[in-house]
């Protein structure tokens, strides 16, 4: 009868050669998902990462005041989509509802006569049509009803286009990557991808991305680097996404991303850097938590060490 492998004896060599294994590489995708499914466990626990606190968009412009960072100038703020004053908007300006996922909702428009512009679909839209759109998405929960109108960040390089999003991934106050989105009127956006010295690292997705060759750092290109650092460092978390964009005056906050969403990969090289970057940032948040006295040994059980999730399954 073979010899069942579970009853083998490893001999010396075998328990040297496992020994020797390596370990794992650090892995930012690795690194995410363990953190998605870390603040999901938080949720049935009853907690909320407060990080979200300034997530949404006007929390978010309070917050980049109190740290001295510019943002779009305000222009109205309505409960709902048939309350828009529209008499009242500039040539440019940039509906969004306060909360959504990626840029549902988001409409970029310029006057023309009595119609609209949409510098996003490259369409002549009329004001019941953004209105009407606006409705329908909120019906399907996936914007909110509450909407912002915002003045539009004129880029340097883009005068009279939509402005390049530059998406800066920072790990407690330093950048390993930019992901710059270019709208296109009427088409998919197109991407690059810099490092943190804006040098171009070429098609680094895993997945497919247009790219947008020809792109060239923005025009403030240094400050708009200093600000992500600036905004990363006054947020203690490993990972934090900061989206900016560049204006005649310099840099524009947009909005921070704790939690950035879909399966996005990227190549190799750049998933192990990140997750390197990862873990020195976790490593530098050990240090703020040693020093502050929140992890130090306590005379009788901590009351958080007897919580326990209630749906592990959900997270398999």
């Amino acid at each position: 009868m073979p010899r069942l492998i579970s009853s083998v004896v490893p001999t010396a060599r075998m328990r040297w050669r496992l020994r020797s294994l390596p370990a794992p590489t650090p892995s930012f995708r690795a690194k995410r998902e363990e953190l998605r499914r870390v603040r999901a466990l938080g949720h049935d626990l009853g907690r909320r990462d407060p990080v979200f606190d300034v997530n949404g968009k006007l929390d978010a412009h309070a917050w980049a005041d109190r740290l001295g960072v510019r943002h779009a100038t305000l222009l109205a703020q309505v409960p709902e989509a048939g309350q828009l004053p529209w008499s009242t908007f500039p040539e440019v300006f940039v509906i969004k509802p306060v909360r959504g996922a990626a840029s549902d909702g988001v409409h970029m428009l310029r006057r023309e006569g009595r119609h609209l512009r949409s510098l996003k679909l490259d369409q002549q839209l009329t004001e019941q049509d953004v209105t009407e759109n606006l409705r329908a998405l909120s019906a399907t929960g996936r914007i909110s009803s509450d909407l912002l109108v915002e003045e539009m960040v004129v880029d340097p390089r883009r005068a009279h286009e939509g402005p390049v999003d530059w998406k800066f991934s920072t790990f407690f106050g330093e950048v390993g990557l930019v992901e710059a989105k270019v709208s296109v009127a009427g088409g998919k956006p197109r991407w690059k991808l810099f490092d943190e010295n804006w040098d171009d690292l070429g098609d680094g997705w895993v997945d497919h991305h247009v790219l947008a060759d020809g792109l060239q750092p923005p025009v403030h290109a240094a400050e708009l680097m200093e600000t992500a650092r600036r905004i990363s460092a006054s947020v203690p978390r490993p990972f934090l996404r900061v989206d900016l964009y560049d204006s005649v005056d310099g840099p524009v906050f947009g909005e921070i991303t704790p939690a950035p969403g879909g399966p996005r990969g990227f190549r190799r090289d750049i998933d192990h850097k990140l997750g390197r970057l990862w873990e020195e940032a976790d490593a530098r948040l050990l240090v703020r938590a040693v020093d502050s006295g929140l992890i130090s040994p306590a005379d009788a059980p901590l009351p958080e060490s007897a919580l326990r999730p209630m749906r592990h399954s959900r997270l398999s």
